[in-house]
Protein backbone atom coordinates (compact mmCIF):
# COMPACT_ATOMS: atom_id res chain seq x y z
CA UNK A 1 0.00 0.00 0.00
CA UNK A 2 1.01 3.70 -0.77
CA UNK A 3 0.62 6.59 1.34
CA UNK A 4 0.27 9.27 -1.34
CA UNK A 5 -1.35 11.15 1.24
CA UNK A 6 1.70 12.19 3.04
CA UNK A 7 4.74 12.25 0.66
CA UNK A 8 7.16 11.68 3.85
CA UNK A 9 5.68 8.43 4.93
CA UNK A 10 6.71 5.16 3.83
CA UNK A 11 5.13 3.12 1.41
CA UNK A 12 4.90 -1.37 1.87
CA UNK A 13 7.47 -1.65 -0.69
CA UNK A 14 10.33 0.09 1.49
CA UNK A 15 9.74 -1.90 4.56
CA UNK A 16 11.88 -5.12 2.87
CA UNK A 17 15.09 -3.06 2.45
CA UNK A 18 14.43 -1.22 5.98
CA UNK A 19 18.08 -1.55 7.61
CA UNK A 20 20.00 0.56 10.41
CA UNK A 21 21.69 2.20 7.63
CA UNK A 22 18.36 3.71 6.65
CA UNK A 23 17.58 4.91 9.81
CA UNK A 24 20.66 7.10 10.17
CA UNK A 25 19.35 9.13 6.47
CA UNK A 26 18.01 12.38 7.01
CA UNK A 27 14.88 12.79 8.20
CA UNK A 28 13.66 9.27 8.77
CA UNK A 29 12.68 8.99 12.12
CA UNK A 30 10.13 12.05 11.12
CA UNK A 31 8.98 9.64 7.83
CA UNK A 32 8.19 6.96 10.44
CA UNK A 33 6.70 8.93 12.37
CA UNK A 34 4.48 10.26 9.87
CA UNK A 35 4.14 6.50 8.78
CA UNK A 36 2.60 5.68 12.64
CA UNK A 37 0.14 8.20 12.74
CA UNK A 38 -1.70 7.74 9.15
CA UNK A 39 -1.63 4.39 10.06
CA UNK A 40 -3.33 4.82 13.26
CA UNK A 41 -5.50 7.15 11.68
CA UNK A 42 -6.76 4.90 9.05
CA UNK A 43 -6.68 1.75 11.30
CA UNK A 44 -4.31 -0.49 8.96
CA UNK A 45 -3.37 -3.53 11.04
CA UNK A 46 -1.75 -5.16 8.81
CA UNK A 47 1.30 -2.79 7.80
CA UNK A 48 1.55 -1.71 11.26
CA UNK A 49 2.35 -5.62 12.28
CA UNK A 50 4.31 -5.97 9.00
CA UNK A 51 6.50 -2.58 9.70
CA UNK A 52 6.55 -3.38 13.56
CA UNK A 53 8.36 -6.85 12.75
CA UNK A 54 10.54 -5.49 10.50
CA UNK A 55 11.82 -2.63 12.88
CA UNK A 56 12.40 -5.63 15.57
CA UNK A 57 14.71 -7.60 13.17
CA UNK A 58 16.86 -4.69 13.15
CA UNK A 59 18.52 -5.80 16.89
CA UNK A 60 18.72 -9.40 15.62
CA UNK A 61 22.69 -10.43 15.01
CA UNK A 62 24.17 -9.23 12.24
CA UNK A 63 21.89 -6.11 11.87
CA UNK A 64 24.68 -3.72 12.62
CA UNK A 65 22.62 -2.93 15.46
CA UNK A 66 25.89 -1.66 17.67
CA UNK A 67 25.83 1.65 14.97
CA UNK A 68 22.51 2.69 16.68
CA UNK A 69 23.24 5.36 19.81
CA UNK A 70 21.23 4.81 22.47
CA UNK A 71 19.04 7.57 22.05
CA UNK A 72 18.30 5.86 18.69
CA UNK A 73 17.71 2.28 20.45
CA UNK A 74 15.36 4.21 22.71
CA UNK A 75 13.43 5.70 19.83
CA UNK A 76 13.28 2.61 17.85
CA UNK A 77 11.98 0.52 20.75
CA UNK A 78 9.00 3.22 21.31
CA UNK A 79 8.06 3.16 17.91
CA UNK A 80 7.99 -0.45 17.70
CA UNK A 81 5.33 -0.46 20.85
CA UNK A 82 3.35 2.14 19.50
CA UNK A 83 2.96 0.01 16.32
CA UNK A 84 2.13 -2.52 18.10
CA UNK A 85 -0.77 -0.48 19.29
CA UNK A 86 -1.95 0.10 16.20
CA UNK A 87 -1.75 -3.87 14.91
CA UNK A 88 -3.07 -4.73 18.85
CA UNK A 89 -5.85 -7.24 17.37
CA UNK A 90 -2.90 -9.21 15.75
CA UNK A 91 -0.76 -9.58 18.49
CA UNK A 92 0.24 -12.80 20.28
CA UNK A 93 -1.11 -13.18 23.81
CA UNK A 94 2.42 -12.38 25.23
CA UNK A 95 3.18 -9.40 23.08
CA UNK A 96 -0.57 -7.91 23.83
CA UNK A 97 0.50 -8.08 27.54
CA UNK A 98 4.37 -6.84 27.05
CA UNK A 99 2.90 -3.83 25.27
CA UNK A 100 -0.43 -3.14 26.99
CA UNK A 101 1.51 -3.23 30.92
CA UNK A 102 4.08 -0.09 29.80
CA UNK A 103 3.53 1.93 26.64
CA UNK A 104 -0.44 2.53 26.82
CA UNK A 105 0.14 6.37 28.28
CA UNK A 106 2.84 6.88 26.12
CA UNK A 107 0.70 6.20 23.26
CA UNK A 108 -1.72 8.71 24.11
CA UNK A 109 1.37 11.35 24.70
CA UNK A 110 2.41 10.41 21.25
CA UNK A 111 -0.97 11.42 19.83
CA UNK A 112 -2.48 7.88 19.18
CA UNK A 113 -6.28 7.73 19.12
CA UNK A 114 -6.61 4.58 21.42
CA UNK A 115 -10.46 4.20 21.56
CA UNK A 116 -10.99 4.17 18.28
CA UNK A 117 -8.61 1.58 17.43
CA UNK A 118 -10.24 -0.16 20.01
CA UNK A 119 -13.37 0.14 18.32
CA UNK A 120 -11.79 -0.66 14.83
CA UNK A 121 -10.42 -3.91 16.69
CA UNK A 122 -13.95 -5.06 17.45
CA UNK A 123 -14.20 -5.36 13.55
CA UNK A 124 -11.09 -7.11 13.23
CA UNK A 125 -12.57 -10.52 14.79
CA UNK A 126 -15.67 -12.38 12.88
CA UNK A 127 -16.72 -13.99 16.40
CA UNK A 128 -18.13 -11.99 18.88
CA UNK A 129 -16.91 -13.98 21.66
CA UNK A 130 -13.29 -13.47 20.38
CA UNK A 131 -13.63 -9.70 20.09
CA UNK A 132 -14.98 -10.33 23.69
CA UNK A 133 -11.84 -12.25 24.88
CA UNK A 134 -9.53 -9.72 22.96
CA UNK A 135 -11.24 -6.53 25.64
CA UNK A 136 -10.92 -8.62 28.56
CA UNK A 137 -7.01 -9.51 27.86
CA UNK A 138 -6.54 -5.60 27.30
CA UNK A 139 -8.89 -4.65 30.35
CA UNK A 140 -7.04 -7.20 32.50
CA UNK A 141 -3.41 -5.95 31.55
CA UNK A 142 -4.05 -2.65 31.86
CA UNK A 143 -5.37 -3.03 35.11
CA UNK A 144 -1.78 -3.51 35.95
CA UNK A 145 -0.17 -0.83 33.68
CA UNK A 146 2.45 1.11 36.59
CA UNK A 147 2.96 4.06 34.22
CA UNK A 148 2.18 7.78 35.75
CA UNK A 149 -0.16 10.07 35.09
CA UNK A 150 0.37 13.44 37.17
CA UNK A 151 2.84 13.47 40.14
CA UNK A 152 0.59 13.80 43.08
CA UNK A 153 -0.51 10.82 44.89
CA UNK A 154 -3.99 9.38 44.60
CA UNK A 155 -6.15 9.35 47.81
CA UNK A 156 -8.95 6.77 47.85
CA UNK A 157 -12.21 8.53 49.49
CA UNK A 158 -13.77 5.19 50.71
CA UNK A 159 -10.08 4.18 52.39
CA UNK A 160 -8.23 6.95 52.75
CA UNK A 161 -5.26 5.53 51.31
CA UNK A 162 -2.61 7.52 49.63
CA UNK A 163 -1.81 5.35 46.21
CA UNK A 164 1.10 6.81 43.36
CA UNK A 165 -0.74 7.64 40.56
CA UNK A 166 -0.12 4.95 38.23
CA UNK A 167 -2.63 3.89 35.65
CA UNK A 168 -3.44 0.90 38.14
CA UNK A 169 -4.17 3.62 40.65
CA UNK A 170 -6.76 5.96 38.52
CA UNK A 171 -8.08 2.85 37.52
CA UNK A 172 -9.33 1.87 40.99
CA UNK A 173 -10.10 5.56 41.90
CA UNK A 174 -12.93 5.71 38.61
CA UNK A 175 -14.26 2.50 39.56
CA UNK A 176 -14.40 3.14 43.07
CA UNK A 177 -16.53 6.15 42.21
CA UNK A 178 -19.65 4.27 40.82
CA UNK A 179 -21.37 1.36 41.69
CA UNK A 180 -20.47 -1.98 39.91
CA UNK A 181 -23.65 -2.30 38.21
CA UNK A 182 -23.45 1.24 36.50
CA UNK A 183 -22.30 0.98 33.12
CA UNK A 184 -20.44 4.16 31.64
CA UNK A 185 -20.54 6.45 29.07
CA UNK A 186 -19.10 9.74 28.49
CA UNK A 187 -21.85 11.32 31.19
CA UNK A 188 -20.25 9.08 33.67
CA UNK A 189 -16.67 10.10 32.55
CA UNK A 190 -17.60 13.98 32.94
CA UNK A 191 -19.20 13.55 36.04
CA UNK A 192 -16.04 11.64 37.47
CA UNK A 193 -13.71 14.36 35.63
CA UNK A 194 -15.29 17.44 37.09
CA UNK A 195 -15.87 16.45 40.56
CA UNK A 196 -12.87 14.33 42.02
CA UNK A 197 -10.50 15.69 44.04
CA UNK A 198 -7.77 13.69 42.42
CA UNK A 199 -8.47 14.90 38.89
CA UNK A 200 -8.99 18.39 40.19
CA UNK A 201 -4.82 18.50 41.16
CA UNK A 202 -4.05 17.34 37.39
CA UNK A 203 -2.68 20.25 35.23
CA UNK A 204 -4.37 20.33 31.98
CA UNK A 205 -2.30 18.14 30.03
CA UNK A 206 -2.23 15.41 32.25
CA UNK A 207 -6.10 15.38 32.71
CA UNK A 208 -6.39 15.22 28.90
CA UNK A 209 -4.45 12.05 29.07
CA UNK A 210 -6.79 11.04 32.01
CA UNK A 211 -9.68 11.57 29.85
CA UNK A 212 -8.72 9.21 26.99
CA UNK A 213 -7.22 6.75 29.01
CA UNK A 214 -10.77 6.28 30.95
CA UNK A 215 -12.45 6.27 27.22
CA UNK A 216 -9.88 3.36 26.34
CA UNK A 217 -11.19 2.06 29.35
CA UNK A 218 -15.18 2.17 28.80
CA UNK A 219 -14.99 1.42 24.86
CA UNK A 220 -13.05 -1.78 26.50
CA UNK A 221 -15.82 -3.01 28.91
CA UNK A 222 -18.68 -1.06 27.82
CA UNK A 223 -18.15 -1.05 23.66
CA UNK A 224 -21.93 -1.02 23.16
CA UNK A 225 -22.27 2.30 24.65
CA UNK A 226 -19.43 3.71 22.96
CA UNK A 227 -21.00 2.73 19.36
CA UNK A 228 -24.05 3.95 20.13
CA UNK A 229 -22.93 7.51 21.22
CA UNK A 230 -20.05 7.80 18.07
CA UNK A 231 -17.33 7.88 20.40
CA UNK A 232 -14.46 6.52 18.79
CA UNK A 233 -13.35 9.98 17.06
CA UNK A 234 -14.42 12.05 19.93
CA UNK A 235 -13.57 13.74 23.25
CA UNK A 236 -15.29 12.04 25.89
CA UNK A 237 -14.64 14.61 29.04
CA UNK A 238 -17.71 17.14 28.27
CA UNK A 239 -14.56 19.46 28.16
CA UNK A 240 -13.61 21.89 24.91
CA UNK A 241 -11.60 19.15 22.71
CA UNK A 242 -8.22 19.97 22.51
CA UNK A 243 -6.09 18.10 19.67
CA UNK A 244 -3.52 15.78 21.26
CA UNK A 245 0.18 17.10 20.58
CA UNK A 246 2.91 14.81 20.47
CA UNK A 247 6.00 15.16 23.24
CA UNK A 248 8.61 16.41 21.74
CA UNK A 249 10.93 13.98 23.86
CA UNK A 250 9.44 11.03 21.92
CA UNK A 251 10.59 10.06 18.47
CA UNK A 252 10.83 12.22 15.95
CA UNK A 253 13.22 15.49 15.95
CA UNK A 254 11.77 19.15 15.80
CA UNK A 255 9.60 19.44 13.43
CA UNK A 256 6.10 20.22 12.05
CA UNK A 257 4.91 16.35 12.23
CA UNK A 258 2.45 17.10 15.30
CA UNK A 259 0.91 19.53 12.81
CA UNK A 260 0.36 17.64 9.81
CA UNK A 261 -0.62 14.82 11.84
CA UNK A 262 -3.94 16.66 13.12
CA UNK A 263 -4.02 18.68 9.47
CA UNK A 264 -4.70 14.97 8.27
CA UNK A 265 -6.96 13.91 10.67
CA UNK A 266 -9.09 16.30 10.89
CA UNK A 267 -9.17 16.35 7.13
CA UNK A 268 -10.08 13.12 6.93
CA UNK A 269 -13.14 13.49 9.32
CA UNK A 270 -14.60 16.51 7.72
CA UNK A 271 -16.54 18.44 9.50
CA UNK A 272 -18.09 18.03 12.43
CA UNK A 273 -21.86 18.60 11.88
CA UNK A 274 -21.67 16.08 8.52
CA UNK A 275 -19.72 13.47 10.45
CA UNK A 276 -22.16 13.54 13.62
CA UNK A 277 -25.19 13.21 11.46
CA UNK A 278 -23.94 10.40 9.36
CA UNK A 279 -23.35 8.75 12.81
CA UNK A 280 -26.61 9.41 14.17
CA UNK A 281 -28.02 7.81 10.83
CA UNK A 282 -25.93 4.51 10.97
CA UNK A 283 -27.27 4.24 14.19
CA UNK A 284 -30.79 4.53 13.11
CA UNK A 285 -30.21 2.41 10.49
CA UNK A 286 -28.87 -0.50 12.41
CA UNK A 287 -31.53 -0.64 14.15
CA UNK A 288 -34.41 -0.53 11.27
CA UNK A 289 -32.80 -3.18 9.33
CA UNK A 290 -32.15 -5.47 12.48
CA UNK A 291 -29.36 -7.46 10.26
CA UNK A 292 -31.43 -7.90 6.86
CA UNK A 293 -29.21 -7.34 4.10
CA UNK A 294 -32.48 -6.72 2.24
CA UNK A 295 -33.72 -4.08 4.06
CA UNK A 296 -30.01 -2.68 4.04
CA UNK A 297 -30.14 -2.33 0.20
CA UNK A 298 -33.95 -0.91 0.38
CA UNK A 299 -33.00 1.89 2.35
CA UNK A 300 -29.84 2.52 0.19
CA UNK A 301 -31.31 3.40 -2.98
CA UNK A 302 -34.47 5.38 -0.64
CA UNK A 303 -31.49 7.54 0.64
CA UNK A 304 -30.26 8.13 -2.75
CA UNK A 305 -33.18 8.76 -4.75
CA UNK A 306 -33.90 11.32 -2.22
CA UNK A 307 -30.95 12.99 -2.25
CA UNK A 308 -29.78 12.39 1.45
CA UNK A 309 -26.16 12.67 1.80
CA UNK A 310 -25.83 11.65 5.48
CA UNK A 311 -28.11 8.96 5.18
CA UNK A 312 -26.42 7.64 2.15
CA UNK A 313 -23.15 7.92 3.46
CA UNK A 314 -23.99 5.99 5.87
CA UNK A 315 -25.79 3.01 4.26
CA UNK A 316 -22.46 2.92 1.92
CA UNK A 317 -20.50 2.52 5.34
CA UNK A 318 -22.69 -0.11 6.51
CA UNK A 319 -22.93 -1.68 2.96
CA UNK A 320 -19.09 -2.22 3.10
CA UNK A 321 -18.71 -3.24 6.97
CA UNK A 322 -20.99 -5.84 6.03
CA UNK A 323 -19.69 -6.89 2.86
CA UNK A 324 -22.91 -6.31 1.19
CA UNK A 325 -21.93 -3.20 -1.32
CA UNK A 326 -19.66 -5.59 -3.38
CA UNK A 327 -22.38 -8.10 -3.40
CA UNK A 328 -24.90 -5.23 -4.51
CA UNK A 329 -23.06 -4.51 -7.22
CA UNK A 330 -22.58 -8.13 -8.57
CA UNK A 331 -25.84 -9.17 -8.34
CA UNK A 332 -28.03 -6.46 -8.78
CA UNK A 333 -28.96 -6.99 -12.37
CA UNK A 334 -30.96 -4.14 -12.85
CA UNK A 335 -28.51 -1.78 -11.11
CA UNK A 336 -25.86 -3.10 -12.94
CA UNK A 337 -27.95 -2.75 -16.52
CA UNK A 338 -28.67 1.07 -15.64
CA UNK A 339 -25.20 1.71 -14.62
CA UNK A 340 -23.90 -0.02 -18.19
CA UNK A 341 -26.14 2.16 -20.17
CA UNK A 342 -25.23 5.75 -18.45
CA UNK A 343 -21.55 5.66 -17.59
CA UNK A 344 -20.50 5.30 -21.79
CA UNK A 345 -21.33 8.69 -22.38
CA UNK A 346 -19.75 9.88 -18.29
CA UNK A 347 -17.11 7.83 -18.27
CA UNK A 348 -16.98 6.15 -21.23
CA UNK A 349 -16.99 2.81 -22.98
CA UNK A 350 -14.19 1.41 -21.35
CA UNK A 351 -15.40 2.30 -17.96
CA UNK A 352 -19.21 0.62 -18.57
CA UNK A 353 -17.22 -2.43 -19.98
CA UNK A 354 -14.97 -2.66 -17.29
CA UNK A 355 -18.48 -2.65 -15.18
CA UNK A 356 -20.32 -5.44 -17.16
CA UNK A 357 -16.72 -7.59 -17.17
CA UNK A 358 -15.52 -6.99 -13.38
CA UNK A 359 -18.27 -5.18 -11.63
CA UNK A 360 -15.70 -5.49 -8.32
CA UNK A 361 -12.94 -4.29 -9.74
CA UNK A 362 -11.06 -0.93 -8.11
CA UNK A 363 -12.17 0.85 -10.94
CA UNK A 364 -15.96 -0.54 -11.17
CA UNK A 365 -15.95 0.54 -7.53
CA UNK A 366 -14.36 3.58 -7.62
CA UNK A 367 -16.57 4.95 -10.74
CA UNK A 368 -20.29 3.49 -9.04
CA UNK A 369 -18.93 6.10 -6.11
CA UNK A 370 -17.73 9.13 -8.27
CA UNK A 371 -21.03 8.41 -9.61
CA UNK A 372 -23.26 8.04 -6.91
CA UNK A 373 -21.49 10.72 -5.16
CA UNK A 374 -20.82 13.18 -7.30
CA UNK A 375 -23.85 12.99 -9.62
CA UNK A 376 -26.75 11.45 -7.64
CA UNK A 377 -25.71 13.52 -4.50
CA UNK A 378 -24.24 16.52 -5.83
CA UNK A 379 -21.41 16.49 -3.61
CA UNK A 380 -17.38 18.21 -4.88
CA UNK A 381 -15.42 16.55 -5.82
CA UNK A 382 -13.27 16.88 -2.96
CA UNK A 383 -15.76 16.06 -0.45
CA UNK A 384 -16.91 13.05 -2.92
CA UNK A 385 -13.44 11.71 -2.28
CA UNK A 386 -13.11 11.70 1.41
CA UNK A 387 -16.04 9.79 1.53
CA UNK A 388 -14.47 7.17 -0.71
CA UNK A 389 -11.04 7.59 1.47
CA UNK A 390 -12.88 6.51 4.17
CA UNK A 391 -14.80 3.78 2.34
CA UNK A 392 -11.31 2.40 1.13
CA UNK A 393 -10.39 2.45 4.37
CA UNK A 394 -13.56 0.58 5.82
CA UNK A 395 -12.99 -1.87 2.93
CA UNK A 396 -9.37 -2.75 4.16
CA UNK A 397 -10.42 -3.49 7.43
CA UNK A 398 -12.89 -5.96 5.79
CA UNK A 399 -9.33 -7.73 3.86
CA UNK A 400 -10.34 -6.48 0.17
CA UNK A 401 -6.84 -4.92 -0.27
CA UNK A 402 -7.67 -4.47 -4.15
CA UNK A 403 -9.79 -1.75 -2.81
CA UNK A 404 -7.25 0.33 -0.49
CA UNK A 405 -6.65 2.65 -2.93
CA UNK A 406 -9.83 4.76 -3.87
CA UNK A 407 -9.01 7.68 -3.12
CA UNK A 408 -6.36 9.70 -0.93
CA UNK A 409 -5.70 13.21 0.70
CA UNK A 410 -3.18 15.75 -0.63
CA UNK A 411 -1.09 17.29 1.66
CA UNK A 412 0.34 19.71 -0.14
CA UNK A 413 -3.17 21.27 -1.91
CA UNK A 414 -5.11 20.01 1.39
CA UNK A 415 -7.55 18.45 -0.82
CA UNK A 416 -9.18 14.83 -1.07
CA UNK A 417 -8.33 13.51 -4.84
CA UNK A 418 -9.67 10.27 -6.27
CA UNK A 419 -6.64 7.74 -7.16
CA UNK A 420 -5.83 8.18 -10.95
Amino acid sequence: MSIPALAQGLSDVEIPSLAVATLKSPGYWDRLYVTLLWLDEIHEMGMASKLFRKLASLFLPGSERSSLTFEEEQRLNQIIALLKLVALPTLKQRELEEVCRGNMVMALRAGLNLSSGIMSAYLFFDEPDLAARFAQNVTRVLGTNMETIGSNSIVIAETGERLSPTVQNWLRSYNSAFSSDVERSSVERSQYLQRDDNVKLLAGSERTILTKLLEVYDVLRFPHLALLEGEAEESASGLRKEPLKMDRSLLPEPGSMGEKAELVRGAYRGAAAVEQAVTRERENLIKEISGDPRKLRAVFFTAVRARSIPRTVAVLRLLVERDELLSMLSGDEQLKHYLVSVWPEMYGAAAADELARNPNSRQSVQKFLQYLLQERLGLPVGEAARVGAQLSNAFKQRGKNELQNLAYFDVQDQTFKWMA
